[in-house]
């Protein structure tokens, strides 16, 4: 189970990494993700069909029918303009729907640490936890950032390039 597990998360949070000349760094969606997310759509279109031909959970099928055309009109171009640079001076992030992306941008300028701390959220019926990334530089301020799948995927190259500018990271 764990290995099946290890290979979901291999093929649908897979990622391209390109190191340029001058340090810098961009990491954007690999070619074998896109692939995952579009032959998951005709597989479970297919399967959700067939349930529903023979009224089997049908209400669920037909929920995940109609449900399965989110992969390309959300998560495939979605995928398109994630992308995470860093360089010296600062951490770039794209990420979210195609319509409505989410930026931000993290200095990396007297950076001291990154720390993750789980932090509880409040829920309708039970409680839940949300994983924060938590920037602290020399001034004292820290900068509180909900990592993408993207930068939760690739944290371990992250804390590599942390590491090289001299900040401590403890990303588990």
């Amino acid at each position: 189970m764990l290995y099946l597990a290890s290979t979901y998360y291999e093929l649908f949070g897979a990622s391209s990494i390109a190191e340029n000349a001058d340090g810098s760094m961009l990491i954007t969606s690999a070619p074998s993700r896109y692939a995952a997310w579009a032959i998951a759509f005709p597989v479970i279109l297919a399967v959700s069909q067939w349930c529903r031909k023979r009224k089997i959970a049908y209400t669920i099928t037909t929920t995940t029918f109609y449900g399965a055309f989110i992969i390309p009109f959300l998560v495939l171009p979605g995928m398109t303009i994630e992308h995470i640079r860093m360089d010296h001076d600062s951490m770039d992030v794209r990420t979210g729907l195609w319509f409505y992306p989410t930026c931000y941008s993290v200095s990396l300028s007297g950076l001291t640490s990154v720390v993750a701390k789980d932090e509880p959220v409040s829920g309708r019926s039970m409680q839940k936890s949300r994983t924060y990334w938590y920037f602290n530089y020399a001034s004292g301020k820290p900068r509180r950032v909900w990592p993408s799948d993207l930068l939760v995927a690739n944290r371990a190259v992250l804390v590599g390039c942390l590491r090289k500018q001299g900040v401590t990271a403890d990303l588990p």
